[in-house]
């Protein structure tokens, strides 16, 4: 399935209340929720998405999204995603920015990590990244000040020991959002990979051994590990504010 492809005329006179949607993946995680929260609350139109229905449902009732404005796939399965953002496209026929908040989290060495891991943790992490913006793109050109964030993270610009599989994925999404920014410049397509350190989350504490949480935390830049609060204003600022291309990650 092809995905449609959508023009959108810029109007200078454009509210954000007619803006076409953002489309929050992962929105079922304590990240995205937190996103898409701010996003709403700034007056935007949302979209959420999540593979767990159960989770989603949890951050549509949270937040007054109407059902329809809730949907459930497996964004790392590229026929699955193709026929979404198609039925996005059909209802919307555009959209403002993509939100890749998904993630899941992969610690362990070299001789611990199964082929299965590898792969379930690159799927979720990179290949959901490549899938969703490759729908996304053709409902994104022709709209002023369009956007792409994918959440990368600090293992991806810096070695991480005991987190191999994460830190290759995470690298590699931040390679693709460079790689990607350049290719779509000239569109005004804007692309970012933000990466923060350690996100104070479910997924973060259920991966650091309790007894070496403290630790942890305290090990990070700042002292602390960062509220998902300030992963939602990070990425608000990104869609709201017309940030030139550049060809770095953005790291807080």
């Amino acid at each position: 399935m092809t995905t449609r492809l959508a023009c959108w005329v810029g109007d200078k006179h454009m509210t954000e209340h007619t803006r076409p949607p953002v489309v929050v993946i992962g929105a079922g995680g304590e990240v995205g929720r937190a996103i898409a929260r701010m996003l709403i609350e700034d007056g935007t139109q949302v979209v959420i998405a999540d593979a767990s229905a159960e989770q989603l449902e949890t951050t549509r009732a949270e937040l007054g999204i109407e059902p329809r404005s809730a949907l459930t796939f497996d964004a790392s399965d590229p026929t699955e995603v193709a026929k979404q953002f198609f039925q996005l496209g059909e209802e919307h026929g555009a959209l403002s920015a993509l939100v890749n908040a998904q993630g899941v989290a992969g610690r362990g060495l070299l001789a611990d990590v199964t082929p299965q891991q590898w792969e379930r943790v690159v799927r979720i992490n990179l290949t959901s990244v490549f899938a969703t913006c490759q729908a996304a793109v053709p409902l994104l050109r022709g709209v002023p000040k369009a956007a792409i964030v994918n959440l990368a993270s600090v293992a991806g610009v810096r070695e991480q020991p005991g987190s191999l599989t994460y830190a290759t994925s995470k690298a590699g999404v931040v390679m693709f959002s460079r790689t990607l920014a350049a290719d779509l410049a000239r569109d005004d397509i804007r692309v970012f990979a933000v990466c923060p350190t350690a996100i104070d989350s479910a997924m973060v504490r259920a991966s650091i051994p309790p007894d070496q949480l403290e630790s942890y935390a305290a090990a990070q830049p700042m002292g602390r590990m960062i509220a998902v609060e300030e992963i939602g204003r990070v990425v608000l600022g990104l869609i709201r504010d017309p940030y030139p291309y550049t060809p770095e990650p953005l790291v807080i």
